[in-house]
């Protein structure tokens, strides 16, 4: 047993005797544990593919949650796509997120970037669900599930370390996202309900969980649910900012790590007043 395969058993996804039969049963027919394991229904795609993401540090989405747009989609032509099981999502300045049924293949994510002339950001996303959006925006061989053997336990693969211009304080504070970038666009709209989690200590810059993935780069203008009230100027409950890292916290939850613009002072007042250390929470 493998130490990927080992960590499936430990987190309790499957038991060991569940791991023995999937084994047996891809070396049977010629395939990966990983889709033998999905073959066999001891585990659905979409909890592999999360598994994958929060092992490796790479974020799993759901391809639902966007629309893609007609001159993303057709920066890789669908004979590649189609091949390689990958779907462009989103374009931001000269970086094209890339969904992936296997974003952690080096030769794939270096061929995608030779084909469109940009470099790509992979993300984990089902092969489903890549087939689905395909045959919406524009047939599938059955693809292994092989990205676990990219995945080492002594070297995972890490984000870039959130910038951090003061310590934090944490928030608990409703908010609503609005895109404002035009290289990425939602469905079935643009605007999120999110929680704000932390504030650094000169309000540069903040923590937002959201329910969707957006990439860093992308521009977003806020709505501090909780601090609106009657009479308030749209500034003391508004502010915009530039998202500078997103990281899968589990599925459907992440964490955007958030430069903000110039505040309003009243807005900032406001914000740290909301902010506490964590012993006085």
């Amino acid at each position: 047993m493998d130490d990927i395969e080992k960590l499936l058993v430990e987190r309790g996804l499957i038991n060991p005797e569940t791991l023995d039969l999937a084994r047996l049963e891809a070396a049977k027919n010629g395939y990966s544990v990983w889709l033998s394991l999905v073959k066999l229904g001891y585990l659905t795609e979409t909890q592999l593919m999360v598994f994958f993401a929060q092992e490796s540090g790479i974020a799993y989405i759901n391809l639902s949650d966007y629309r893609i747009a007609p001159e993303v989609l057709h920066l890789l032509d669908e004979h590649f796509c189609r091949q390689n099981t990958v779907i462009p999502v989103c374009k931001i300045n000269d970086l094209l997120y890339l969904a992936c049924s296997n974003p952690l293949d080096p030769a794939l994510v270096d061929a995608a970037g030779k084909h469109c002339g940009l470099s790509v950001e992979p993300l984990f996303a089902t092969t489903a669900a890549i087939t689905a959006a395909l045959d919406y925006y524009w047939r599938l061989n059955e693809r292994n599930f092989s990205a676990g053997q990219f995945i080492s336990r002594k070297n995972p693969l890490k984000g870039v370390g959130f910038w951090r211009e003061s310590e934090r304080l944490f928030l608990s504070l409703p908010v609503t996202v609005a895109v404002r970038d035009q290289g990425i666009a939602l469905a079935p709209a643009q605007q999120l309900k999110a929680q704000a989690q932390d504030i650094s200590q000169n309000a540069k810059a903040i923590g937002i969980a959201c329910p969707v993935f957006l990439p860093r780069g992308v521009s977003l203008f806020m709505e501090f649910d909780g601090l609106k009230r009657p009479g308030a100027r749209q500034e003391e409950f508004c502010a915009t900012g530039e998202i500078i890292r997103c990281f899968m916290l589990k599925e459907r939850d992440y964490f955007l790590g958030v430069t903000l613009g110039e505040l309003d002072p009243v807005l900032r007042q406001r914000l740290l007043e909301k902010a506490f250390t964590r012993n006085t929470a």
